[in-house]
């Protein structure tokens, strides 16, 4: 579930890369899909819609399209939210090793009085570990930025549950706390020592952000399926003190389609 609602983060500002990146991993691998059954596709589109914070109450959503894919085998799975691969296994706990993108959901740059703070994708790497408890999932991910473009870290703790609805309908839901030390904090609400502007330099110390999202997944046909999701992120006070924040909760939404092959 956590994929879908990875998805509605992503900014426009990633696409060129995202759609080069997704035409031709699967479009190489479903050439080979018939030697490779081990191996399953999906390929899509989602439409995204999200509120800035950068932006005051009342302002017009961002609504971006962009493309879906995923690959996933027995010893790997890539997609939007980077790559997985499995490390080792005991009584019901998962170990994966991540490599992931951190996409900017929305650039500071976009809007008034924050040109020149540069915020670039970045490259974090971690492990995620996964417990099943009936009918839901603990997950715990640490991430450390390995590109050298912010220089910090991130530990999300969350768990997921939901019913189906129906034979081919699902209701997932998704709550979790998410922790970032000074550096990450700083790049993402905060003001840096080079950013260019009216504003002074802003430190915000570590904080912990908690989410809550809400996905539906339904199975049109055996191969393609709608899928829906809303979070919300409800920031602490140590960052709407910063200059740049304008709200204090940034909702998210996306709808798509996909299609597995």
């Amino acid at each position: 579930m956590s994929k879908y609602l990875a998805a509605t983060r992503i900014s426009l500002r990633c696409s060129t890369a995202l759609i080069a990146t997704s035409i031709f991993m699967v479009s190489g691998l479903t050439a080979n899909a018939e030697d490779d059954r081990g191996l399953t596709y999906s390929i899509g589109a989602f439409v995204t819609a999200g509120t800035s914070p950068f932006e005051k109450e009342g302002s017009d959503l961002e609504v971006e399209a962009l493309p879906w894919f995923e690959i996933t085998g027995e010893h790997f799975s890539l997609g939007i939210d980077g790559l997985t691969v499995p490390i080792t296994q005991f009584s019901n706990i998962n170990i994966k090793g991540r490599l992931a993108p951190r996409w900017i959901a929305f650039d500071p740059e976009d809007y008034a009085g924050l040109k020149g703070f540069d915020r670039d994708i970045a490259i974090e790497a971690g492990f995620a570990a996964d417990m099943e408890l009936g009918p839901v999932t603990l997950t715990l991910e640490a991430l450390r930025d390995i590109s050298d473009t912010h220089g910090g870290t991130e530990v999300s703790a969350k768990a997921a549950g939901g019913l189906p609805l129906s034979a081919r309908t699902f209701l997932g839901i998704e709550a979790g706390l998410t922790w970032m030390d000074t550096d990450l904090a700083t790049y993402k609400y905060g003001v840096l020592d080079s950013d260019r502007g009216a504003y002074a330099a802003y430190v915000i110390n570590e904080v912990v952000v908690p989410t809550l999202g809400v996905q539906l997944v339904h199975q049109l046909t055996n191969h393609i399926s709608i899928m829906g999701a809303v979070s919300g992120d409800f920031l602490p006070q140590t960052v709407t003190d910063s200059p740049i924040i304008q709200r204090d909760t940034i909702f998210s939404s996306m709808v798509g389609l996909k299609y597995e092959f």
